[in-house]
Parts: C-alpha cells; sequence; structure tokens
C-alpha cells in the first residue's frame, strides 16, 4: 500500500516536459517541503509506475534524476532511500525545469520595501524576468524555508531583503561552490558574500550630528535592540555625533523598542512620558518610528518641532506628507533596488570573480520636523 503522500504528483502527458521530469520535480518539492523526509523510501518503481498510471522506465529515470541531484540512493535490494535536502547541491542551473522566475524575500511588505522592489522590478523587467514576492514576517527561519523551497523549483536566482538567514544557515553562503542557486544580499550587514548594504553607522551619526547643530544638547536615540547590526551600528554612529561634542551617552538617551514600526514609535514616547524622560530632541532608526512617535506627541499635546524635534532615517514616502513634514536621512532605496538586481544579473551569468560588495551612503533631507523651517521663520527667512 503506498502512503498517500506519494500520491500528490500528477503527471501531465500533454505537457512538453517529459514524465519523468515532472515526476522528479514534484519529488523535488516534497522534499524540500519536507513532506517526505529523509530516511523515507520512495515507493518501488513498478507498484510506483502502475499507481501513477506511467511506465515503470519513466519512473526508474525521474528516480536517477533525483539520484544525480543527490536527493535520493538508489540501492539494490534496500529501495531508494531519501537523502538529507541541502538546497545548493539540489538546484543547479540548466537542468531539467528552466524558469523565468527569481524569488525577493522581504521581511514584510512595506513602504521602505515598495520603493526597493520598484527597482528591482524595472531591471528584471529589461531582463525578461519575473519577481515573485515573499513576505517572510519578519522570521529568518521562514527565509530558509521559502529559500530551499524556491531553490527545489529552480528558480533563476534570489535576492535577500534586510533579513539574512540564521547564522549556520549563513555560513554555508560563504563557499562559492553553494551557489548554484545565484543569492544577493540587500540591506543585510556581516553578509560577507554578494550583498549591498546601507552605511547606517554613517547616516544616524549624520542625523545626531544636524540635531545637535540646531543646540539640542538633550538629544535620545531610538533604535532597535543593538545585538542586530543595524542596532549596533547605530548606536556607535550615536555615540561618535556626542563625543565629538564632547558629550556622552547614558542609558537614558537610548530607548530601545523591538521593531522599526509605526505602533513602537508610539509606544516609545509613551514610555518617555510616564518615565519623565521626554527629551528635547529624538532620532529615530526608521521614519515609520518617527512617524509614530510624531502623532503620539501630538495627541499628547507637545508641538513638533517646538516642544520636541525629531528626525527619521530611510526618506520614505509618507515622511514627505506627514505633519510636521519630517526630516531625515534619505536612502536611495529605488536605486538600492536596482543595483541588487543588476548584481543578481551578473551572479546568474557567472559574471563575477569575486564578492560583490556595495555600501550606500545617506543625505540629509531637511524639512520640519528638525526645526529647520521653524527657525528660518523665526528669524524672517524665505523657507
Amino acid at each position: 500500500m503506498i502512503d498517500k503522500k506519494f500520491l500528490l504528483p500528477k503527471i501531465d502527458k500533454q505537457s512538453a516536459l517529459p514524465a519523468a521530469n515532472q515526476l522528479a520535480r514534484q519529488l523535488t518539492w516534497l522534499i524540500a517541503d519536507d513532506v517526505i523526509n529523509e530516511g523515507e523510501k520512495l515507493p518501488p518503481i513498478r507498484e510506483y509506475a502502475e499507481v501513477l498510471s506511467i511506465h515503470h522506465h519513466t519512473v526508474r529515470a525521474a528516480y536517477h534524476l533525483l539520484e544525480s541531484k543527490s536527493l535520493v540512493s538508489m540501492q539494490p535490494r534496500v529501495g531508494t532511500v531519501v537523502q538529507k535536502y541541502i538546497p545548493f547541491s539540489a538546484g543547479s542551473q540548466n537542468e531539467y525545469l528552466n524558469s523565468d522566475m527569481i524569488g525577493i524575500l522581504v521581511p514584510s511588505i512595506s513602504d521602505f520595501y515598495r520603493e526597493v522592489i520598484s527597482g528591482i522590478e524595472d531591471v528584471a523587467h529589461e531582463s525578461r524576468l519575473i519577481p515573485m514576492i515573499l513576505s517572510c514576517h519578519e522570521d529568518p527561519i521562514y527565509a530558509e524555508a521559502l529559500y530551499k523551497n524556491l531553490s527545489s523549483r529552480n528558480v533563476n536566482g534570489i535576492i535577500n531583503i534586510s533579513l539574512g538567514f540564521s547564522d549556520e544557515f549563513h555560513q554555508t553562503f560563504k563557499r562559492p561552490e553553494n551557489f548554484n542557486v545565484p543569492l544577493v544580499f540587500l540591506d543585510v550587514a556581516d553578509a560577507d558574500t554578494h550583498s549591498l548594504t546601507i552605511d547606517t553607522l554613517a547616516a544616524i551619526e549624520l542625523a545626531a550630528s544636524h540635531m545637535l547643530d540646531h543646540g539640542y544638547d538633550d538629544l535620545a536615540l531610538v533604535n532597535c535592540p543593538a545585538d542586530l547590526p543595524v542596532g549596533r551600528d547605530a548606536l556607535i554612529g550615536f555615540r561618535r555625533a556626542l563625543e565629538k561634542r564632547g558629550l556622552t551617552v547614558n542609558h537614558q538617551s537610548v530607548f530601545t523598542v523591538p521593531d522599526f514600526g509605526y505602533n513602537a514609535g508610539q509606544f516609545v514616547i509613551e514610555r518617555m512620558l510616564n518615565e519623565g524622560s521626554l527629551p528635547r530632541a529624538i532620532v529615530t532608526v526608521s521614519d515609520n518610528l518617527a512617524i509614530g512617535a510624531i502623532s503620539k506627541l501630538k495627541e499628547s499635546g507637545f508641538q513638533v518641532p517646538q516642544d520636541v524635534a525629531v528626525i527619521g532615517f530611510n526618506d520614505i514616502l509618507p515622511a514627505s506628507i506627514t505633519d510636521p513634514a519630517l526630516s531625515t536621512i534619505g536612502l536611495p532605496l529605488y536605486e538600492m533596488g536596482k543595483q541588487a538586481m543588476q548584481a543578481l544579473n551578473k551572479v546568474m551569468g557567472r559574471d563575477v570573480r569575486t564578492w560583490i560588495q556595495t555600501k550606500f551612503s545617506g543625505c540629509l533631507v531637511i524639512r520640519e520636523s528638525c526645526g529647520c523651517q521653524n527657525q528660518s521663520s523665526e528669524n524672517g527667512e524665505k523657507s
């Protein structure tokens, strides 16, 4: 009796793809998805052929295809035994399944990623490639599962944005022989492979220096956890800006939030108010944090920037239309997406001899929330 899970493959006899390739492809998916597990035996060839209504030579050919990818081991008197699924060896290009697809892994669908994705899509369109945008729900383990799943379907390449993978899984990508499935990281610090990163340290130092230029010595940083690369670099940049003015960072100068979102920005202001530690000016590690903070400040009766000045980081679209308009550190988000896709094209075309390493810098975008426009009006200057 054949287990029902082995009946999932469906053979389309009208397809141009040979039946053996169809069966091998679908069994690969089931192995990658852990429906069929390491150590299990595939059904006996003749019995499987009868159930699927195909010739036993077709099943044998499919099993040999899987064995050539180290997905199974065909052992006399034992059977066809499933091996540990390793996406790097199973996803070779130029194999029995061709594809025009690329996978784009993002932590979530937000304004930050929409602009990046637009840049990716435009270059992909020129290359006649179709991007699949997949949200990882802020979970690097789920990103690993998606990577394995995509590699089993032989996508042309993958871009991992912001999230990365677990440390153990990530170590695998430091060996060039594992790049059978081309992969580029974007906004993943310490990737050490094909990667395009953001100079967070310099960006936060620039933001903090600008606020200090206003004379806001009572300055706070709203940061993500410092054990994350972004949080670590932001804290260093913030500290550098203060130390250059002879100031020091204490525990009351840094407020840690769990994520980069609007709600976290509101929560941190509520916390400041409850603790009686509301500063004169705030630097945040994302625009969404800053916009959430401004909303809560206004709701609590404070004026921005007259009572509390705020500056963000990213320059997402809502930054220019919030009230007051958000001063921020702008990033070339669209260009970052374009260059990430261009890098992936080079890796897919094997047109690289060393790791692609690019770093993007931010620039100061002056609007109202930092106090610049307000000062201009008070001095009778034209804004």
